[in-house]
């Protein structure tokens, strides 16, 4: 079976045997591919897939129809609690409202247990649309 955690261990003097110390490095570079520090242009895909393509946008440092190499630097989403903006919509039998789904997957991650909506500055004000901006993984640093 394979092993999913690691139980921390610690030494006689209260160190943790499982920090080699001296060895520590400094990450600085940009966030984005390359360790560029900024974006000066923006690329989405005309072939990004249809489906993916109804819940969010993959955006490129350069042109992925001229470089094969374009890695994706983020995504943009769009939410709405209702629906609205999909193909489809509400009462409708066509569409799958990519947008509500959008909206509560955020949800579901971001809000507490009795939240259903977004709110900023108290509970007056209540968001029922929003947009998402996704940081690429694989760029991520410590």
């Amino acid at each position: 079976m394979a092993e999913i955690f690691k139980a921390f261990t610690f030494e006689e003097d209260g160190t943790s045997g499982d920090i080699v110390e001296n060895l520590r490095q400094t990450v600085s570079s940009g966030m984005w591919s390359g360790g560029s520090t900024t974006l000066t242009s923006f690329y989405t895909s005309s072939t990004q897939s249809g489906s993916s393509g109804d819940y969010f946008y993959d955006v490129y440092k350069t042109d992925p129809a001229t470089d094969s190499n374009a890695e994706v630097q983020f995504s943009v989403a769009y939410g709405h609690d209702g629906g609205s903006g999909s193909k489809g919509g509400l009462g409708l039998s066509t569409g799958n409202r990519a947008t509500a789904a959008v909206y509560n997957q955020f949800g579901n991650v971001m809000l507490g247990p009795t939240d259903d909506k977004f709110t900023f500055a108290g509970p007056m004000i209540l968001m029922i649309f929003m947009y998402f901006l996704l940081e690429g993984r694989d760029l991520g640093k410590e």
